[in-house]
């Protein structure tokens, strides 16, 4: 049943120009959406206070900001914990980008509380691969039972410091502001178009 399950998540990440094409996609919408809004490229938005009614597109591409941030982080990270030495920097790549992407509707929603969960659900994954590099530096045994409790307790851990503590919001939507901003945007797409293109042609980054 292991090797079946380490089988399929090889499947799963042996392609991961497949995921900077679909990142390229997401991120030339929410370009869009965000020119659209500012009246241009370099426009500032309108209304900074965000009293306004959720729209359907902004709900829809902020369903799809946050899952497939959180997607494409966990692809990134399973490929790093595979062993998939030479394809390190794409996996790299997909997961800052899935965290930016993750990040980028924090500016818009008062969804903060969600957020905050998804947020520390990445901070968990993160931890994961950290803890994962320092036993194979480190040469120290630890179960995949113990791993995946030590991250479920620092994710319940960092939910509980963001609801207690909420001063960890503004740098985050600092970050948010900046990767809303369509110029990031088209870098983003761009980056993630050009990695692709070098996957598919058979360099392995």
């Amino acid at each position: 049943m292991a090797n079946f399950f380490e089988d399929a998540l090889m499947i799963l990440v042996e392609r991961p120009e497949l995921y900077f094409y679909i990142l390229c996609g997401v991120w030339v919408l929410d370009l869009i959406f965000e020119a659209k809004r500012r009246k241009g490229v370099f426009g500032k938005v309108y209304d900074e206070d965000w009293d306004f009614d959720i729209t359907t597109v902004l709900k829809i591409l902020t369903s799809i900001s946050c899952i497939g941030g959180i997607f494409f982080t966990f692809i990134g990270i399973t490929g790093l914990i595979l062993g998939i030495i030479s394809k390190t920097v794409s996996y790299t790549s997909l997961i800052i980008l899935g965290i930016l992407t993750c990040l980028k509707p924090l500016n818009d929603l008062p969804i903060a509380s969600i957020l905050g969960i998804l947020a520390s659900s990445i901070v968990g994954l993160i931890m994961a691969v950290v803890i994962h590099i320092a036993r194979i530096i480190f040469k120290f045994e630890i179960s995949n039972i113990m791993l995946i409790t030590i991250v479920a307790i620092l994710i319940i851990v960092f939910i509980v410091v963001a609801i207690i503590a909420k001063v960890w919001m503004l740098p985050l939507e600092i970050i948010s502001r900046i990767v809303s901003w369509p110029v990031v945007g088209i870098i983003g797409a761009g980056y993630c178009l050009i990695m692709g293109i070098i996957l598919t042609l058979g360099i392995p980054v």
